[in-house]
């Protein structure tokens, strides 16, 4: 029976620990179009922990993501990148 309510509780937790992912990506998502619309840039940082500026015409609209099947932030390149 104990092995049983922990496997139980095991399932609940990660069910739980999913939900919470997508609530906090979708806040994630929301924030950043907000700044968007509103012409503001926002800072992330890169995978070495470098922080990058990106300013809001850079920022791919929140509906193209979504449209695109997209989780993640997506940044449109400039002339200037490589």
């Amino acid at each position: 029976i104990c092995r049983i309510l922990r496997t139980m509780k095991a399932r609940s937790d990660k069910k739980l620990l999913e939900q919470l992912n997508e609530l906090t990506q979708e806040a994630v998502d929301k924030a950043i179009e907000k700044h968007r619309l509103r012409g503001e840039s926002i800072a992330i940082s890169g995978e070495q922990g470098k922080v990058k500026i990106i300013s809001a015409d850079r920022i791919t609209p929140l509906l193209v993501r979504m449209a695109r099947g997209s989780e993640t932030l997506t940044i449109k390149k400039n002339n200037h990148d490589k």
